[in-house]
């Protein structure tokens, strides 16, 4: 079944918006602590793809920060993450990114990190096994590396994305 998720905050009344989306998205879904920041009205609203061997997320966010804690460390897959507009920051081994809009950056799973969204932004997730992509090349050297936005990969991946999102527009009544 290669059909997608949509999972939205707007799903929950607003008393409980957040802490529905922390608990069920974030920690059992995702395996993130979401935490709004200040001062910005808190939403999410994205959609989750599973292919074999390959995770899509699309969505748009407010102001947060995604925390990937020890304990919620559940694989040692690479996330790749795009910035289609807005920006955000990466933090994970001692190390941050500044990811502005049509750029990418290559986290693990299998360690702590913090994406921090400071403005609203649309981004692209694409979860990769590590068995899956290890005997390709050494990807933990290009761990915490933004990927320019002129990357004629990026933009094949971005577009192949995006078609996977029209069909299922098109699938639908």
């Amino acid at each position: 079944d290669f059909t997608s998720r949509r999972l939205s905050s707007t799903e929950f009344p607003a008393e409980d918006r957040i802490e529905a989306v922390r608990e069920i998205y974030g920690r059992a879904i995702l395996h993130l602590d979401v935490e709004p920041l200040p001062d910005s009205p808190f939403q999410v609203d994205m959609t989750l793809r599973a292919l074999p061997g390959l995770s899509i997320a699309v969505g748009d966010t407010s102001h947060v920060r995604c925390r990937r804690t020890s304990e919620l460390i559940d694989s040692d897959d690479f996330l790749l993450t795009a910035v289609l507009s807005g920006g955000c920051v990466v933090t994970q081994r001692g190390r941050e990114a500044r990811i502005e809009e049509g750029q990418a950056v290559l986290t693990t799973n299998a360690e702590t990190s913090v994406h921090a969204y400071c403005q609203d932004s649309r981004f692209m997730n694409v979860r990769l096994p590590l068995n899956m992509v290890a005997s390709l090349t050494d990807l933990f050297t290009a761990l915490m590396r933004p990927v320019p936005r002129d990357t004629q990969a990026l933009q094949l991946l971005v577009n192949y994305v995006k078609a996977l999102r029209d069909l299922d527009q098109l699938a639908t009544p």
